[in-house]
């Protein structure tokens, strides 16, 4: 089915919309017998590689952090900057290191509808609509992904990459839900669709906006060298099934980390349309994570982080 664009409601024109926050514009974007909120494009500007716990890039006035040379610090994961945004953003209160745990980064997309999927919420940045969020699994569905949605991505080294035009062979060849949920495939990577524009072969591509941790250098040498926004990409079957793939680019436009299979996305679908202010759920876009030492493994962070949010 083709997706179309049905509407644009400009945030600029709401009373009780904050006049000093970066808002998107929206547009309703049918698909699969369902209506998706698309998030108006924000492509990226130049970014270069930081220190630890810098900004180093945004979107719609959600920050993203550099891990610095601790890739395995226990803030400023891809996860982090993923739930702060659907916070923020959607109103879900979806939690880094909290409860309900939305489990390593392949598993956040699905989890968010699975824990989280019957929350109904609306912001001043997405007001006057309401939404849900709906979890469809690459290369199964055909509900068409849109920008602004929270998309989980394989990431293996050691296979045979996938095709960067077409999204077939290697890995992306035969690619199942038992595979994407193999735990023994490593954590995986998450981000949200910051841009997505339907090419002249019908293909819909666009960039990533994401805490990048592994998917650049993290060696203190490379802090201030430029990085580019991971790149990607996604084709409509003859049976109208949707399947992603993705990759990271180089800034001179070769390819840095090879391409390989979407896990799946999740996109806000519209439940109604009259939300007012007193609807509005406003959750804090920041977490404790500044708190956390850079020293800290892993779960020492989360339970600081968790001990933080329960204190008085």
């Amino acid at each position: 089915m083709k997706c179309g664009y049905i509407a644009a409601f400009l945030l600029a024109s709401l009373a009780f919309a904050a006049a000093e926050e970066a808002a998107p514009g929206l547009s309703e974007v049918e698909s699969c017998g369902r209506i998706f909120l698309e998030l108006e494009n924000q492509p990226g500007s130049d970014i270069v590689w930081a220190g630890y716990g810098q900004e180093f890039d945004r979107l719609w006035n959600v920050p993203a952090y550099s891990n610095g040379t601790n890739v395995r610090a226990a803030c400023y994961q891809c996860t982090e900057a993923v739930h702060r945004f659907v916070r923020y953003m959607y109103g879900v209160a979806s939690y880094y290191c909290g409860r309900p745990v939305m489990g390593n980064a392949r598993y956040v997309a699905r989890n968010l509808d699975r824990l989280l999927g019957d929350q109904v919420r609306s912001t001043a940045r997405i007001a006057p609509y309401k939404v849900r969020l709906e979890n469809y699994f690459n290369g199964e569905s055909a509900c068409r992904p849109v920008a602004g949605a929270v998309v989980s991505l394989e990431i293996r080294f050691g296979e045979v990459p996938c095709d960067v035009d077409t999204g077939a062979g290697g890995i992306c060849k035969g690619y199942t839900k038992a595979k994407a949920y193999d735990p023994s495939k490593g954590a995986g990577h998450v981000a949200v669709i910051r841009s997505l524009t339907e090419r002249a072969d019908g293909q819909l591509e666009g960039e990533l906006f994401a805490q990048h941790g592994r998917m650049y250098s993290a060696r203190e040498r490379h802090r201030d060298a430029p990085i580019a926004k991971g790149r990607i990409r996604f084709r409509q079957d003859e049976g109208g099934r949707w399947t992603g793939w993705w990759w990271t680019p180089k800034p001179d436009g070769s390819i840095h980390t090879p391409p390989m299979p979407v896990v799946s996305w999740t996109n806000p679908v519209i439940v109604a349309r009259d939300a007012m202010e007193a609807d509005l759920t406003d959750l804090p876009i920041e977490t404790a994570c500044a708190d956390v030492p850079q020293s800290s493994s892993w779960a020492q962070g989360c339970e600081q982080i968790r001990a933080a949010r329960q204190a008085p």
